[in-house]
């Protein structure tokens, strides 16, 4: 497969590792640690615009569209040449230990996610990709 990775693998919080995890986290107790990956929860009502996923922070998109086997080394190459934080950068999203398709990417400041709208509807693979700002 062109994506690699697992089909469907948990809710990945990609960046360093103590602004990911324990009692300190963005959900506090609501989140938790599967196979060294944070989950959150999925969010009342469903997904759609504005619902779900990680905490809304300044030049955080939302990508939609993605293929299921899609992994963050494949969100990073598709935002080659944009500066991604290191600090939960890439939030990748699962319901019910499934992918859905949606991720959640912060840059480095918000100029920079201004730039990576550029992306929007563009291909990943075989999929367009849209972009929302958060």
């Amino acid at each position: 497969s062109p994506y690699g990775g697992a089909m469907g693998g948990p809710m990945g919080c990609y960046g360093a590792p103590p602004a990911c995890g324990g009692p300190g986290g963005p959900y506090g107790s609501m989140q938790q640690r599967v196979d060294g990956h944070l989950v959150y929860p999925p969010a009342p009502g469903g997904g759609g615009l504005g619902g779900g996923g990680p905490p809304h922070k300044p030049g955080t998109l939302r990508m939609r569209g993605l293929p299921f086997r899609a992994t963050a080394d494949d969100i990073y190459r598709f935002f080659l040449g944009l500066q991604i934080s290191g600090n939960n950068g890439i939030v990748l999203g699962q319901r019910d230990g499934r992918a859905t398709g949606e991720a959640w990417v912060t840059f480095t400041s918000p100029a920079e996610a201004q730039r990576a709208m550029s992306k929007n509807n563009t291909n990943l693979g075989s999929r367009y990709i849209e972009l929302f700002a958060t």
